[in-house]
């Protein structure tokens, strides 16, 4: 930060530049610059903020730009960053760095083209087999690897087919399994599809019948709605007035002329005796 007048007649400000080598200098100045806001009761916010790393290498700038701060300077250091820091650290004149085309650290140079001390183990994970089958599938004899050491235990292999055996089901099982169910399936399918068309069949008989007996309803509709008329033009003549059906008068003319009509049924049978 240049130095300036203290900013205690704002409430934030946009434009605030931190200028340094890495990301780790840029941290150390985020967090210089919140404890200075605190006093004057201002708050830095660094998920808001964009970092842009300048890197000037001979005439061509490296420029770099990330949205996310936080992000980028709490995570480890990119590959070009231990680049650069190992030539800061070097005793090699800063010219030379452009000539170093793969800007790779040293471990990755290493690994590019190892030597004998690349192969010498350093850590107890280093003396596994895994990591030395790894180590001899990518980089062969020169990674000092004796094969032989490589292969499957007789007796581990025995071990893990005794447990595969008892805990993991046989392919062919599986497959008349898998078999098995696609023939009920397709024997479902085939018992639905004969159904359909048996039903099929039997559409023209049912719409008949559908058409019969809406018909039906039709006409004893239209005898209930003559049936009803008629007692409105009789409720009419007695009253002298149309009568709501809902109306207590009129239901007890209705009862009244089924009654009547019942008994001229009765009076019809004896006469047909």
């Amino acid at each position: 930060m240049l130095p300036a007048r203290s900013l205690t007649d704002i409430e934030y400000a946009d434009n605030i530049a931190l200028l340094g080598s890495d990301s780790s200098q840029v941290q150390t100045i985020l967090n210089n610059l919140n404890n200075s806001a605190v006093r004057f009761g201002l708050r830095f916010t660094p998920a808001k903020c964009k970092v842009l790393l300048h890197d000037c290498v001979g005439s061509n700038p490296h420029l770099m730009l990330a949205d996310d701060f936080q992000t980028f300077t709490q995570s480890s250091p990119s590959s070009y960053e231990e680049w650069n820091r190992e030539w800061k650290r070097s005793d090699l004149p800063r010219a030379l760095q452009s000539f170093d085309i793969s800007r790779l650290p040293s471990h990755l140079k290493k690994r590019l083209r190892p030597t004998k001390d690349f192969f010498v183990e350093s850590s107890p994970v280093e003396s596994t087999l895994d990591y030395k089958r790894r180590l001899f599938g990518e980089y062969g004899f020169i990674s000092g690897v004796d094969p032989s050491i490589l292969f499957v235990d007789p007796e581990v292999a025995s071990f893990e087919s005794s447990l595969g055996q008892a805990t993991e089901r046989p392919i062919e099982e599986v497959l008349e399994e898998a078999k098995q169910a696609k023939a009920a399936f397709d024997e479902l399918v085939n018992e639905r599809i004969k159904n359909v068309k048996s039903n099929m069949k039997k559409m023209p008989e049912l719409i008949e019948k559908h058409e019969f007996q809406k018909s039906k309803q039709h006409s004893i509709s239209e005898v209930e709605e003559q049936k009803r008329r008629a007692i409105l033009e009789e409720a009419r003549d007695r009253f002298g007035y149309y009568l709501d059906p809902r109306d207590p008068k009129f239901i007890k003319l209705k009862q009244e002329i089924e009654e009547r009509e019942k008994l001229a049924k009765k009076q019809q049978k004896k006469a047909n005796r």
